[in-house]
Formats: structure tokens, C-alpha cells, sequence
């Protein structure tokens, strides 16, 4: 085993050991952009100006802080849109910028789950409500991440993203998901 492979394997250990805060899931003006960062008090409308997103309280510094992006993973004839986390923690790079318009938040990657809308919350630690606004849907706002190697050259490894604790829909083929090596939350800041 090269010493790469060790350090990566011995960073990953450490991952699956952090646990993310107990937190009770309080949605912020649900159907509305008025809970994100940004909402422009404008009669008549509900918009928000341009935010980003960010993985934040993995237990990680290292990890908390990365932006997160959009992709397109195709799944046989299927098209389906995945949020990942950027390695590159760097400001110096371009970082997606989100808004919320109507109570739709721009980029189709926010639509993760197929008929769950993407909401804004609080969060609440032993009745002490914590800094800062998360996204999720149904209650549900913890995110599984897992390192994701680049397969070509040129691309650059990311950590892959999926919303924890959702319902299966019945209706809908189960598609197998990879299991996650660490979780956190995804944080909408100005």
C-alpha cells in the first residue's frame, strides 16, 4: 500500500468517527425565499440577491468551509443532478452563486430528491438556536458525504453530497447510493 493510500484511508477513518450535532430542524417560511441569506424586502416580490453554499460542522476543518457545486451524473438514459463539495477551498477560484426566486432556488441541483422542494432552516441544539441557515427538505437537513476520486484527467476530486432520512417513494425504483463516510449539513451564507 503507497503512503497515499494510507494517508487517505487514515483520514477517512477519522471521518466515520465525528458525529454531527443532535440538532432539531426548524423550517424557515417554507414555499418562500424568505428565509435565505439575501431575501430583498421588495413589495410584490420574493427574491433573494446571490448566495453561496457550504459544507459546514463535519468535525472537520478541513472539510467545513469547501463550496459546493452542481453536476450532471447519467445514469443509463437518465440525467440526474448531484451536489458535490469543491476540494479547492481557495477563494482565487470561481464559486456557483445561488438565489431564490418565487420560492425556487436557481440551479436544478437544489432538486435533488425528485418532488421534494428544497427549504431553508434553523437549527436548534438543547433549545439554543445556532448561527446560520441550512438546506434540506422534509425536516431534514444532514447530508452524507463520500470521497469521490477523479476518474479522467483534468477533473479534481470532490466529496458527493446526499440528503439524509428522506422517504423512499414506493412508486419509484430504488437506485443504490454509495454509503456515506462522514456527515454535516449544507450552510447558505451571504
Amino acid at each position: 500500500m503507497k503512503f497515499t493510500q494510507i494517508l487517505a484511508a487514515a483520514a477517512i477513518s477519522t471521518h466515520t468517527a465525528l458525529a454531527v450535532p443532535d440538532v432539531v430542524a426548524k423550517p424557515l417560511f417554507p414555499g418562500s425565499c424568505t428565509g435565505f441569506p439575501t431575501w430583498q424586502n421588495v413589495r410584490g416580490s420574493d427574491l433573494t440577491g446571490a448566495f453561496e453554499l457550504v459544507v459546514d460542522q463535519t468535525g472537520d476543518d478541513g472539510v467545513d468551509g469547501l463550496p459546493t457545486r452542481s453536476d450532471d451524473i447519467k445514469w443509463g438514459n437518465e440525467t440526474i443532478k448531484m451536489i458535490h463539495a469543491d476540494l479547492r477551498k481557495s477563494r482565487m477560484f470561481a464559486r456557483p452563486r445561488y438565489a431564490c426566486t418565487n420560492g425556487a432556488v436557481s440551479h436544478a441541483v437544489l432538486q435533488f430528491a425528485p418532488g421534494y422542494d428544497v427549504e431553508v432552516y434553523s437549527h436548534t441544539v438543547d433549545g439554543v438556536e445556532q448561527p446560520g441557515k441550512f438546506i434540506g427538505a422534509l425536516n431534514q437537513t444532514t447530508w452524507g458525504f463520500a470521497y469521490v476520486q477523479p476518474t479522467e484527467c483534468g477533473k479534481m476530486p470532490y466529496y458527493e453530497a446526499m440528503l439524509q432520512g428522506l422517504p423512499v417513494d414506493p412508486d419509484t425504483e430504488h437506485k443504490a447510493a454509495w454509503p456515506p463516510e462522514f456527515f454535516g449539513f449544507i450552510r447558505a451564507q451571504s
